[in-house]
């Protein structure tokens, strides 16, 4: 039987495909799919590297200028190339050619493990590589504020960036506040902080994150500069900035050479602190990226401590890339030596190469790139950007146009200023313009020792101030201002003095306008007719300033000038001098010190400190007693002001408020607080609470009835008005507690950061603060032994409200020094300004301290003086100030320009109210009849004035008496024959004693018989 055959199916058309399919899934997911590059930079060529090769990539080389440009023989390049392909793991492009610096940046990706290129951007690519566009720096435009510009010009930035192959951009950012008082502006506005940010987004989006230098010192001293700020006002000074460029994006953060005790509790350098690297960088910040220590030959790290000691202490800290290294190689070999015997941990130094290389990954370093179309160096609408950029940034200072009236203008320059566009736009709209090339320019005289030139008498002077060629202004010209100190030039000088056609004009003073072509916001600018600062140096920052300066340039009325409150001319600033130069005496003066030393030794108060000032001159400023064993620093020494917080912070930003806009003085407090109704408290305006006529109580015990600020504040808001708004004075800590609270509402952040914003950082006051840090422990004077709190009250605010509230309140919480506050009352002398920096409008200062129509002595937030006042019997009537209840007091009297600030610690131990009144009056009057240059009379209604008023009559009455005696002892003539009439009884030849005054002085007359 045979078998049967069962066909087979036919196949059918997805059989027949299926093979080719499945062979097509498997080519797909494997074999014939392009394997994706991987970056070099992993987890798994970290764990391969040597010891060496880990620390080569936390070494950022500093590549010389030959680099760009190698001359024949020169192995610069060569050498930079050996590095990188050992390892490297960053390089600085040296300023120079444009297009060089490119193609050394495309033969830098080109080696195994790339390294980053990190390119100087302070004024975008064309402030160090010729052939690109400058643009202006990231100050000027932070202190613009203009948000959507920022960004504009961030974005025109990193496409230069790009095209010269930079995968990071070296910028930075306001520096810490300068201790000269000419600096224009040292802090940002809350706009200039998101314009900063804005800035920073742009570079990052467009794949160049900037490496941001921050809390940089304002000179490039290698001394270790200390600034005892608070965290508020570091807050506003710098932490903001950093902190929006952090969140922004930014690749890296450089830490100064400096030390602020106030974040770190240490005087350690910021790159050498690891609470300021780890703690506020890292945990504060939340910042991920690279930390940036600079150990350049000349920086003040390497100088300092030296090369090697400083890069083992910088990385075990928590740094990641050593800059501005000279020679890797050796570097390389001692670090890995550092590392080897455990001066440097393993795991700290794996963790800084694992940052090194996310940010190479970021870059896209060692992949091939995304697009090989770079955007062009200096496109049209770059320059476009960078021209509209700095005419919004220019700032001009003084009368526009300036030139006119000028009969004989002269264009001055140093020799080697390169101002080609100023100096072709000048001429081509000044007609017979002159110009000179020199060293200096005088203020007076010949304007130079060119004895045949044309306009050495010339009335007006443009002085052009370049980046690398600055010009001073001198009064006369002579061999140090020409730096000419050859024989022949000291000849020609005093043929110049004795020639009297020369020096005709000696004695006038020719008007000076000032051109500052600088990148530097915070330059001082020198005394001048006009100034125009324009923050750069190339073709467009040299039309947008002559522009300026012709007044070409129009803002519109929603366009924001870059800095509002600059004081042109510059106000006067204190200086420290001796009594004679403010027509004083030193003599009366000084017993201000017996005063004081007599209340130290009394027991009124352990410490104190006085600052007596007159027209612009401290004459008088120190330090009474000791504080923790030391003696008391004037300028160091911090006290607790008590209720001068009412006029020291409080009030000084509802002035800047007042002048913003943002606060008027007649309006209802509830349309700033809302919560504020009901009761009467509609009626209660703005001028009610600082005139302290709201009908609000002194006050109540918050520390003893509330748990916390919330609940305090609440207590405040809920008591209740113990009489009619505006019927009478009623002194009241509760109505500058709820006018803080105002300034908080309006201002967008409490008043502690506002003030230091708008007041303190501006004016250099380092030492005024709320809340201390416990880092000034030991210079603060304590303020009681005893008190409701189970500790002596040192460092926190004596007042138990106000440290229920936190310790930062309308009413107090401030501490201050007499240095400190000298300053301000100085500003207030000069009506808002101090120097160049401009904190309120004159109209403002004026009004709010005059004192108030119905208000009986009140001022707005200040007093003026009363009959038996503080301020004592010969401030005049003009005077304005305050006290604080821990014995405290500040006196300004305009119509003497006088001030008198004093600062004790009165409630620590014994000193009464009494005895501190009496010690303030007695410290006035010896201030205020120390003046030589006017007549200094009591103020009417004093016991000064009473008593004068009582000698005078008592004078008065004498006269007349002696007069009429005078007239009584008169003998009678009589004609000849005339009997002489006697009486019957013979008269004593003994007088009667009578009353006679005796001008002593005191306070009432004395009478002695004689």
């Amino acid at each position: 039987m045979q078998p049967i055959r069962i066909p087979s199916p036919r196949p059918s058309t997805f059989g027949r495909a299926r093979p080719l399919l499945l062979a097509v899934l498997a080519c797909l997911s494997t074999a014939c799919r392009k394997e994706a590059p991987r970056s070099p930079f992993s987890e798994e060529r970290l764990a391969r590297m040597t010891t060496r090769q880990k620390v080569a990539q936390l070494l950022m080389v500093r590549a010389p200028a030959a680099a760009l440009a190698p001359a024949p023989g020169d192995s610069s390049r060569a050498r930079l190339l050996r590095w990188a392909g050992e390892g490297i793991g960053a390089v600085e492009l040296p300023a120079g050619e444009a297009r060089a610096a490119a193609a050394l940046a495309d033969t830098l990706r080109g080696v195994p493990l790339p390294p980053l290129v990190a390119a100087p951007g302070e004024r975008g690519m064309g402030g160090a590589f010729r052939g690109a566009t400058e643009l202006p720096s990231a100050d000027g435009l932070a202190l613009l504020g203009d948000a959507d510009l920022a960004a504009e010009v961030g974005r025109a930035a990193a496409g230069e960036a790009r095209a010269l192959g930079a995968t990071l951009l070296l910028a930075s950012g306001p520096t810490l506040p300068a201790e000269s008082a000419g600096v224009v502006s040292p802090t940002l506005s809350v706009d200039g902080t998101a314009a900063y940010a804005a800035f920073v987004h742009a570079l990052a989006e467009e794949g160049v994150p900037p490496a941001v230098a921050a809390f940089r010192p304002p000179s490039a001293d290698t001394a270790l500069a200390v600034f005892p700020w608070d965290r508020s006002a570091l807050g506003v000074i710098q932490l903001d900035w950093v902190q929006a460029a952090v969140n922004a994006g930014a690749a890296a953060v450089q830490p100064g050479f400096v030390s602020l005790p106030a974040l770190t509790a240490d005087s350690a350098p910021l790159p050498l602190s690891g609470v300021a690297v780890q703690g506020l960088i890292r945990r504060d910040l939340g910042f991920a990226g690279l930390v940036i220590a600079d150990l350049s030959p000349d920086g003040a790290l390497a100088r300092r401590y030296g090369v090697l000691p400083a890069a083992v202490a910088v990385l075990q800290v928590g740094a990641d890339i050593l800059s501005g290294v000279d020679d890797p190689a050796a570097l390389a070999d001692s670090l890995s030596a550092a590392v080897e015997r455990g001066a440097i941990r393993r795991d700290v130094l794996d963790h800084a190469v694992r940052r090194v290389f996310a940010a190479k990954r970021r870059a896209g370093l060692g992949l091939p790139p995304a697009d090989t179309v770079r955007p062009p160096l200096r496109s049209a609408e770059t320059v476009t950007v960078a021209a509209r950029a700095f005419e919004r940034t220019a700032l001009t200072l003084g009368p526009v146009p300036a030139l006119a009236g000028c009969r004989k203008p002269v264009l001055v320059m140093h020799p080697s200023a390169q101002a080609g566009v100023v100096v072709s736009e000048l001429t081509r709209r000044v007609p017979n313009l002159l110009r000179l090339n020199t060293w200096a320019a005088a203020r007076r005289g010949t304007l130079s020792r060119l004895k045949d030139f044309a306009g050495n008498d010339a009335d007006c002077a443009l002085v052009v101030d370049a980046p690398g060629a600055p010009l001073p202004l001198v009064d006369r010209i002579t061999p140090a201002a020409t730096r000419d100190t050859s024989k022949a030039a000291r000849r020609d000088t005093a043929r110049f003095r004795a020639d009297s056609a020369a020096f005709a004009r000696d004695t006038v003073t020719r008007r000076m306008i000032y051109i500052s072509l600088s990148a530097d916001p915070a330059r001082r600018l020198p005394a001048a007719r006009t100034a125009v600062l324009v923050w750069g140096a190339g073709p467009q920052a040299q039309l947008a300033a002559v522009r300026a300066l012709f007044g070409e340039i129009r803002r519109g009325e929603d366009e924001r000038a870059p800095a509002p409150r600059v004081a042109w001319p510059a106000a006067r600033t204190l200086v420290r001098a001796d009594a004679k130069s403010a027509a004083m005496n030193g003599d009366s003066l000084g017993k201000i010190d017996a005063i004081l030393q007599r209340g130290v030794d009394g027991g009124v108060f352990t410490a104190a400190a006085v600052a007596v000032g007159r027209h612009g001159r401290l004459v008088k400023l120190r330090g009474y007693g000791r504080v923790q064993g030391q003696p008391v620093d004037p300028t160091t020494t911090l006290f607790d002001v008590a209720s001068l917080t009412k006029v020291v912070g409080t009030t000084p930003a509802v002035m800047a408020l007042v002048d913003d806009g943002k606060i008027r003085l007649d309006a209802p407090v509830h349309d700033y607080l809302s919560q504020f109704r009901g009761g009467g408290r509609g009626d209660v305006t703005v001028w009610n609470l600082l005139t302290h006529t709201s009908g609000l109580p002194a006050g109540d015990d918050l520390y003893g009835q509330t748990a916390d600020p919330a609940a305090a504040f609440r207590m405040v808001l809920r008591t209740d008005l113990g009489v009619e708004p505006g019927k009478r004075v009623l002194y009241s800590d509760f109505g500058m507690i709820l006018m803080a609270e105002v300034v908080h509402r309006r201002a967008g952040e409490p008043v502690d950061r506002f003030v230091a914003r708008r007041v303190f950082a501006p004016l250099g006051m380092r030492m005024t603060m709320y809340d201390p840090p416990l880092v000034w422990w030991n210079r603060t004077a304590p303020t009681a032994i005893k008190s409701e709190r189970p500790y002596t009250v040192r460092e926190v605010v004596h007042d138990g409200n106000a440290f229920r509230l936190g310790g930062v309140a309308g009413h107090a919480g401030l501490f201050s020094t007499a240095g400190d506050l000298a300053i301000y009352t100085q500003t207030l002398l000069n009506g808002g300004s101090y120097g160049q920096r401009r904190i309120w409008s004159p109209r403002t200062v004026q009004a709010f301290t005059t004192k108030q129509k119905n208000a009986e002595t009140r001022a707005l937030g200040w007093d003026t003086p009363a009959r038996k006042s503080s301020s004592g019997d010969y401030f005049s009537a003009r005077s304005y100030g305050h006290t604080g209840f821990t014995g405290t007091s500040i006196w300004i009297d305009p119509e003497r320009d006088l001030f008198v600030v004093l600062l004790t610690n009165r409630t620590y131990d014994t000193g009464t109210q009494g005895q501190i009144l009496d010690i303030r009056r007695a410290v006035a009057d010896a201030a205020a009849r120390s003046i030589t240059d006017v007549p200094i009379r009591p103020r009417p209604g004093t016991p000064a004035a009473e008593a004068e008023a009582a000698r005078e009559r008592a004078a008065a009455r004498a006269r007349a008496r002696a007069r009429a005696n005078a007239r009584r002892k008169k003998p009678v003539r009589r004609g000849r024959g005339t009997p002489r009439r006697t009486s019957g009884r013979r008269r004593s030849a003994v007088v009667a004693p009578s009353p006679t005054l005796a001008l002593r002085d005191g306070d009432a007359p004395v009478f002695e018989m004689k």
